[in-house]
């Protein structure tokens, strides 16, 4: 990555912000445990996952929902809405 260049032709990073091998490998070390850790919490507590889970997708449909009432308001169809 020292030596990539934007579409101007300039370099992407400084010579300050370069890293070495070992700086990236022990940065997605780091990012991996802490990965892990959260996975383990989390099957840890699989009632409290849950209740998070379904509120989760009651905010998602309630949303869902405004949307769509906003767009059948307006009159316009969803982007993403193939019979529109």
């Amino acid at each position: 990555m020292k030596f990539a260049k934007n579409s101007a032709g300039k370099l992407l990073f400084q010579r300050n912000e370069w890293r070495t091998a070992k700086q990236i490998s022990s940065f997605f070390s780091r990012l991996a445990a802490e990965q892990r850790k959260r996975s383990s919490e989390q099957a840890r507590e699989p009632e409290e996952q849950s209740e998070d889970d379904e509120e989760n997708w009651e905010r998602e449909n309630d949303l869902a929902q405004m949307r769509k009432a906003v767009y059948q308001e307006i009159y316009l169809p969803h982007p993403l809405d193939i019979r529109g």
